[in-house]
């Protein structure tokens, strides 16, 4: 799930186009039963040895799951009470299980794929999300379930969701439901996806990212804990605030934009009553978000217009990579840069060259020569582009801000960066107890 958490901002943005392509267009998500599990290690081991590239890993795949292993049941006591035979599925823990699981049924999905152009069909281990035109996406599932059955898995038709149109369940989807015994889950507006979100209305995305910053508060109140130590707690509460980075880049600027803003304010409200801070002059503020190679506390704030704009152009430039594989190849760069979602992205685009004078080679200013770029862009080119954008940023900030303060104010700023714990601040002589006071 952890690799499925880290991919998913980077694929969601195909899905989305994919349904702004097309008014008609719709999404399902199918579920497998039990699939870790229930996964035939034969299967796993005949997909492995043929791809030769891989055959580095074959004597520690066949060491683990070439035969059948003990799981053993003890008694509170220590006592043994029972055994059985893991024979079979992808062991949970094990380093290995996402990549079993995802080469034994690669195959799988290429066939699904192939049979059905039309189709785009993003898979993230056990998770398969198809979205295009109605009937091919009905039929592409159909095949799908008889994969599955003929390599020893089982789809769960009950728990996987169907995203019809605005206009609701037509006529032929229904029919096709009928015909071939589907009872699927029926989502409208948007449907969430592998801890993000999908859709065509704007208002339930934004009230789906204003629930899952809601979920947060839980972790923050810990923080807010006497028990735990005032080191500990602006450790968790700095760890807490990198989650935005994985939301902006899930979400679109209005859909996630308010609810990270509104979580940024909740983290420093947090620090101010943990620690007994107020951040309330500019400059103080500005030490409380600047990162801590530049002597900051580290808070950078995800919902800045400026942040979220950095995140999703670089969830998109990951995109751009996939799309000559994937059905939307076939819309012509005029006609997809008018979609949403690249409306979004000329705006984030711009904001950001408001903000800071990017090479063009770097960060294209105009949409359809950044689609021109990113198309063709390599793994590398793409990596860790969202932390060089925000850089270059933080680090413009950081000289404007240097030339902007007084005297004193500098000198101020380069003693707070050698203090400890929170730069900025001075911690009192009686910090030596867990829940002393820092003044500021």
């Amino acid at each position: 799930m952890a690799c499925s958490q880290l991919m998913a901002p980077s694929l969601r943005p195909g899905s989305q186009v994919m349904l702004e392509a097309d008014a008609k267009h719709i999404a399902l998500l199918a579920d497998l039963k039990n699939a870790f599990n229930t996964l035939p290690r034969a299967l796993m081991l005949t997909e492995l040895f043929a791809h030769p590239k891989l055959a580095g890993l074959w004597r520690i795949m066949l060491w683990i799951y070439g035969t059948a292993s003990l799981l053993l049941i003890f008694r509170p006591d220590g006592s043994l009470a029972a055994w059985i035979f893991s024979c079979e599925g992808v062991r949970q823990g094990c380093v290995f299980g996402s990549f079993g699981f995802s080469i034994a049924t690669l195959r799988l999905v290429v066939q699904l794929k192939v049979k059905h152009p039309s189709v785009l069909v993003v898979a993230i281990i056990d998770d398969v999300t198809l979205s295009g035109p109605p009937k091919q996406v009905c039929d592409a599932f159909v095949l799908f379930i008889e994969l599955c059955r003929q390599n020893g898995l089982i789809v769960q038709n009950e728990k996987c969701k169907l995203l019809v149109p605005t206009s609701g369940v037509s006529q032929e989807l229904s029919s096709f439901a009928g015909a071939h015994d589907l009872v699927l889950a029926i989502e409208e507006g948007c449907v969430p996806l592998l801890g993000t979100v999908v859709g065509r209305d704007e208002s339930k995305k934004a009230a789906w990212a204003a629930d899952k910053v809601a979920s947060w508060d839980g972790p923050l109140r810990l923080a807010n804990t006497p028990a735990l130590s005032a080191q500990i707690a602006l450790l968790l509460t700095r760890q807490l605030s990198t989650r935005s980075t994985f939301l902006a880049r899930a979400g679109t600027p209005d859909s996630s934009g308010p609810a990270l803003k509104f979580f940024d304010v909740k983290v420093c409200d947090a620090v101010e009553r943990r620690h007994d801070l107020q951040f309330a002059s500019p400059f103080s503020k500005a030490l409380f978000q600047a990162p801590m190679r530049q002597g900051g506390a580290g808070f950078v704030p995800g919902g800045d217009p400026l942040s979220v704009a950095a995140a999703f152009v670089s969830a998109m430039a990951v995109t751009m990579r996939f799309i000559p594989k994937t059905p939307l190849s076939s819309i012509p760069t005029g006609l997809l840069t008018e979609l949403p979602s690249f409306i979004n992205l000329s705006i984030c685009l711009q904001v950001l060259h408001t903000a800071h004078k990017f090479d063009e080679k770097f960060l294209p200013r105009q949409v359809v020569y950044f689609v021109a770029i990113f198309k063709k862009a390599s793994p590398k080119d793409t990596a860790h582009i969202q932390g060089k954008i925000t850089k270059l940023l933080q680090d413009a900030y950081h000289t404007a801000l240097k030339e902007q303060s007084s005297p004193a104010s500098k000198l101020f700023s380069t003693a707070a960066s050698t203090l400890s714990p929170l730069p900025g601040c001075v911690r009192s002589r009686s910090a030596v107890s867990s829940s002393s006071v820092i003044k500021l």
